[in-house]
């Protein structure tokens, strides 16, 4: 909603009933007009004990009170020299695209390149000239425009859904290692040094390209998952791990027969020597890491 500085006016009752009905109310509300500093708190209060989740874009000291009670603040440098900088922006812009495409442009289109050409003109800058609204919020944006918000919804999806894909990577990974190194004790079997390198070297590399991964640059409509103990997520953990057993236990019934268990380097205290048993199981889990990368690695519409 939109907010305007107002005086305050007379209060019908205390604070704890108008919180009250303002809980009832504010979900259906679109544009609160001419509220003070407190009523931006309390209009902020209400919406988060009606079971929402709050941003406020403020620029000043009557937006603190605000911006501390919002579950995402976000401070908006008040600068004169906005005007001059939205001039240089519709001059750049201009210079930048022919006539004819700029009169194709709709209001909103060009809106929206002028404040990406604001942007690259701010990013020059090293100095910000913060305002008392910093104070109080943990997001400060560098342009009067409130667009900052659309990047800090991108960026914390992107967030959470790599914690939760990188929580299913890791259980999945070590349940297969756990299930094959168990397997191979049981048959008598050890795993090559070179093998456990290997196999540590590819994870590595795998969870070092999920790290470089970014958000995509439009906000889907679609939202991820809220929780890591989701039934979705919990649900989609089990499926895998069933697959994944049960592809190991049937490379183990298929490739014992084949292993004499009395042969000397079945021997606990006997040099590592590569067998069927272990290169089945090796090749298996192998593929199984990366396939839990493959399939558990989100991508769009949240990340590239």
């Amino acid at each position: 909603g939109n907010d305007d500085d107002g005086d305050d006016g007379g209060e019908g009752g205390s604070d704890g009933g108008l919180l009250g009905d303002l809980r009832a109310l504010a979900p259906h509300v679109a544009v609160f007009a001419r509220v003070s500093p407190r009523h931006k708190e309390m209009v902020l209060a209400a919406l988060k004990q009606a079971g929402l989740a709050t941003l406020m874009c403020g620029d000043g000291t009557n937006d603190v009170g605000a911006l501390k009670q919002a579950d995402v603040g976000v401070s908006v440098v008040n600068s004169p020299e906005h005007e001059a900088q939205s001039r240089s922006a519709r001059e750049a812009l201009e210079r930048r695209v022919s006539e004819r495409v700029l009169r194709s442009l709709t209001p909103a289109e060009r809106l929206r390149a002028e404040l990406h050409e604001m942007e690259r003109a701010q990013q020059g800058s090293s100095v910000v000239q913060l305002g008392d609204a910093s104070i109080a919020s943990p997001f400060t944006s560098r342009s009067t425009s409130i667009l900052a918000t659309v990047h800090i919804v991108r960026q914390g999806r992107c967030t959470l859904v790599t914690t939760i894909q990188m929580y299913k990577i890791l259980a999945l990974n070590c349940l297969v290692s756990a299930y094959s190194l168990s397997s191979l004790y049981l048959y008598g079997v050890k795993q090559g040094d070179t093998q456990a390198t290997v196999a540590g070297l590819l994870i590595a590399g795998l969870f070092m390209f999920i790290a470089w991964a970014e958000p995509v640059d439009a906000l889907s409509a679609q939202r991820p998952e809220a929780r890591v103990f989701s039934p979705t997520v919990l649900l989609s953990l089990l499926g895998q791990v069933a697959v994944h057993f049960a592809t190991l236990l049937a490379a183990l019934r298929q490739t014992a027969p084949f292993v004499d268990a009395t042969a000397e380097e079945m021997q606990p205290d006997a040099d590592f020597q590569p067998n069927v048993i272990n290169s089945a199981v090796f090749t298996v889990g192998l593929c199984m890491q990366v396939n839990v990368f493959a399939v558990n690695y989100r991508g769009r519409p949240f990340m590239q």
